[in-house]
C-alpha cells in the first residue's frame, strides 16, 4: 500500500492513497477536500438529489442543533423504541405453538432504526405517520436499487444518457416524501411564529415511563427552521422544499448505516455465541441500574468495543474530491483540482502493522487496547466507537469526521441493547455461520433475505433503586 493507484468507483476515477497520506487529510480544509462532492458519486445520487449539498446547513444543524441535545434525543429515541420493535416484530409470541417468529434480519433492523431516527430527524408526527414511513423507506431502498442498476451500464456516456429515464421512479419516490415533509415544516413554521421569540426553546410537556421521558419538541425540525435564513437559498427550489430535502437526507444517513451495523452485530453474536451472554449481562445490569434512560448509554463499554470491532472489519469508504486549487501532500506531491481521492480503509484496518491478528474478529480487542492505557493527551479513550482516529475510520477522519457519529453510536446501542434485554434470538440461516453479504463498490451489505427468529423474553425492566439522575454525563 505504498504507492498510489487508480480505480473506478461508482463510474468515476479515484486515486487510492497509501496510509501515510492519511495525516494530510486530518488538517485539510473541508472545502478544499470536499466530502459532499464525493458523496454525490455514491449510488449516482446526483441524478435525483441535484444540488442538495450546496450549503453547510445540514452539518450546522447536526453540530449546533442535535449534538447539544443528545441526552434529550436519546430519551426520545428510547421512548419510541418499544413501538418501533412492535411494528417490525409484532408480539413475537409465535404461531401454531412455535416459540419463535422468523423475520428477515436486515429489513427488521433497518425498519427499527428508520422509525426511531425519524422521531429525532423529522419529528413525532411524521415518525408515526404510516404513509411517511412507507414512502421514505421505499425511497431509501431506491437509492441502492437505482444506483446498482446504473452501475451495471458499462459506458459512462451511455449511463449519462440513460440516467434520467432510469431514475424517474426514484425521483417520484423522492417527490412523494418531500411533499409530506415540506407540508409539515410549513405548518411547524407557522406554529413557531405563534410562539414568538421563545420558539424552539420551549421543551413542552414531558412524561416519564419505563422507556424514558418523551417531550413534544421536534429537535431537528425546530432547529433547521431557526437557522433557515442563515444560509444561501437555492435558485431552483422553494426554501421549505430545500430544507425538507436536507432533513430527509439526514434521516437516510442516520438510519441505514445503523440498521446495517446492528444486523452485523446480531449475526456475529449468533455465529460466536461466547459474546452473547457477556453483552446481555452488561445490558441487563445497565438497564436494571438506570432504566431505559440516556444515562445507560455511557455504561455499555463492552458493547461500545463490540461496535468498534464490527466497524473495523466492515468499514465504509473514506473519499474526498479536491476543489478550488491543487492539493499538496506532505511529501511535496501535488494533486490537481478535480481529483477524487480515497483510502483503502478495509486493508488499512486489517493490516498486521495496525492490529495484532488483524483478520480475525475479536470482540474484546478494543477493550484491551483501552485498558492498556492507549489514550489521547486529554485523557479521552480514543478506542470508543464514536472517536475518530487512524484506526477507526468508520465516520471519517480529522476535520472531515462525521458530526452525526455520536447520535449514530447511541442509536446502535439503543437498538442492540433492546434486542439483548427483551428478546431471545436464533439463526434461521440453514447453512450456518454468517450469511454471505453483498459487496458493492467496496462496501459490505448484509444478506438481504437471511432470517433471524425472535421471541419475547417476558421480563419487566423498571428503573433500579439507584436514581439515574446520579449517573455521570457522557457523550458517545
Amino acid at each position: 500500500m505504498g504507492i498510489p493507484f487508480r480505480v473506478q468507483y461508482w463510474g468515476r476515477e479515484y486515486v487510492i492513497l497509501p496510509t501515510k497520506y492519511l495525516q494530510d487529510l486530518k488538517g485539510s480544509n473541508k472545502d478544499h477536500l470536499s466530502f459532499f462532492k464525493s458523496i454525490q458519486d455514491v449510488f449516482f445520487l446526483k441524478y435525483w438529489v441535484g444540488d442538495l449539498f450546496q450549503t453547510d446547513r445540514m452539518v450546522h444543524m447536526v453540530k449546533k442543533g442535535l449534538n447539544p441535545h443528545l441526552n434529550e434525543a436519546t430519551d426520545l429515541c428510547l421512548g419510541e423504541t418499544p413501538d418501533a420493535f412492535h411494528d417490525e416484530l409484532g408480539d413475537c409470541e409465535g404461531r401454531r405453538g412455535e416459540a419463535f417468529t422468523s423475520h428477515p434480519a436486515l429489513d427488521v433492523c433497518c425498519g427499527i432504526a428508520h422509525r426511531i431516527a425519524s422521531k429525532i430527524i423529522v419529528g413525532d408526527e411524521l415518525c408515526r405517520d404510516g404513509a411517511f414511513r412507507r414512502a421514505s423507506y421505499a425511497y431509501f431502498q431506491g437509492h441502492a436499487m437505482t444506483g446498482y442498476m446504473l452501475l451495471l451500464i458499462p459506458s459512462r456516456h451511455l449511463r449519462r444518457l440513460l440516467a434520467w429515464p432510469l431514475s424517474y421512479l426514484q425521483r417520484r419516490r423522492q417527490h412523494t416524501v418531500l411533499l409530506l415533509v415540506s407540508a409539515y415544516m410549513r405548518r411547524r413554521s407557522e406554529e413557531r411564529i405563534g410562539w414568538g421569540d421563545n420558539a424552539g426553546d420551549n421543551r413542552g410537556s414531558s412524561s416519564s415511563s419505563n422507556h424514558g421521558a418523551t417531550t413534544t419538541e421536534d429537535i431537528c425540525v425546530d432547529w433547521i427552521l431557526k437557522i433557515k435564513d442563515d444560509f444561501p437559498k437555492s435558485q431552483n427550489e422553494d426554501l421549505y422544499w430545500q430544507m425538507s430535502h436536507e432533513l430527509v437526507h439526514l434521516l437516510g444517513a442516520s438510519h441505514t448505516p445503523t440498521g446495517i451495523t446492528v444486523t452485523m452485530m446480531l449475526w456475529r453474536v449468533l455465529h460466536e455465541p461466547r459474546y452473547l451472554q457477556p453483552l446481555r449481562d452488561e445490558a441487563e445490569q445497565t438497564v436494571s441500574r438506570f432504566g431505559y434512560t440516556s444515562k445507560m448509554i455511557g455504561h455499555l463499554p463492552l458493547m461500545d468495543n463490540f461496535i468498534s470491532e464490527v466497524h473495523r472489519l466492515y468499514p465504509m469508504g473514506c473519499q474526498r474530491t479536491i476543489t478550488g486549487k491543487p492539493f499538496q501532500l506532505h511529501d511535496g506531491a501535488t494533486l490537481p483540482a478535480g481529483t477524487r481521492i480515497a483510502f483503502p480503509v478495509e486493508l488499512m484496518l486489517q493490516d498486521a502493522d495496525a492490529f495484532q491478528d488483524a483478520p480475525r474478529f475479536d470482540g474484546y480487542r478494543f477493550q484491551r487496547l483501552a485498558q492498556e492505557g492507549a489514550r489521547t493527551d486529554e485523557g479521552v479513550n480514543i478506542w470508543k466507537a464514536s472517536h475518530s482516529h487512524s484506526r477507526n475510520l468508520m465516520f471519517g477522519f480529522g476535520s472531515h469526521v462525521c458530526p452525526g457519529r455520536f447520535f449514530a453510536v447511541r442509536l446502535i446501542k439503543i437498538i442492540f441493547a433492546h434486542f439483548l434485554v427483551e428478546y431471545d434470538i436464533e439463526s434461521d440461516w440453514p447453512e450456518g455461520g454468517i450469511p454471505p453479504g453483498f459487496q458493492i463498490e467496496g462496501s459490505m451489505i448484509p444478506h438481504g433475505t437471511a432470517r433471524i427468529s425472535f421471541k419475547k423474553r417476558g421480563l419487566n425492566w423498571s428503573r433500579g433503586k439507584e436514581d439515574a439522575e446520579g449517573a455521570a454525563e457522557t457523550v458517545n
